[in-house]
């Protein structure tokens, strides 16, 4: 069998991915470093920690470096433990 992005993309929630690489957004050493490799990887998703991101905005967030055009963003609530937390 031959498989095609083309022929058989992957579909969520009705918008089509033309790849199937799922990135995360953890252990990078700097944000410019993740969004090196988000870009390099081709990924069109991203899961994103909830606890790693700065919603205050009061300083950098990784949110700056993740491109809101062509990615979608996961968001993780994984290790929160309360509805205050996620």
């Amino acid at each position: 069998m031959t498989y095609s992005l083309e022929s058989d993309p992957l579909i969520l929630a009705g918008k089509s991915f033309h790849s199937r690489l799922l990135v995360g957004t953890g252990k990078y050493q700097t944000f410019a470093l993740m969004k090196d490799a988000l870009e390099a990887s081709g990924a069109e998703i991203v899961t994103v920690a909830v606890r790693r991101i700065n919603l205050d905005r009061s300083s950098e967030s990784m949110l700056d470096y993740i491109d809101p055009v062509n990615t979608v963003r996961i968001i993780k609530t994984g290790k929160a433990c309360t509805p205050g937390l996620a």
